[in-house]
């Protein structure tokens, strides 16, 4: 299981890496694809942690709260081709 460290050096890495750009948000399985409309193109304000509980913070109020459960993983990187399953 993710310990509180690991999401509080992922608010650090996020608010780095994106903190007052605008993103691109996907749900590549299509499973959150509603939801991924609503933040796609939205700026990044801060991302920020409270115990194990990782807050997202968007222009416009909107907020992403993760947690990461118990072999969750978060990748902050270069975007990867989206994959068609079909193919």
């Amino acid at each position: 299981m993710p310990e509180g460290h690991v999401t509080h050096r992922l608010a650090r890495a996020l608010t780095s890496a994106f903190g007052g750009r605008a993103v691109a948000v996907s749900s590549p399985q299509g499973r959150f694809a509603d939801a991924a409309a609503l933040l796609d193109g939205a700026v990044l304000c801060e991302a920020e942690s409270v115990g194990k509980h990782l807050f997202v913070d968007f222009e416009g109020d909107r907020v992403v709260w993760v947690h990461l459960g118990l072999i969750g993983k978060l990748r902050i990187g270069p975007a990867e081709p989206v994959r068609n399953p079909g193919t």
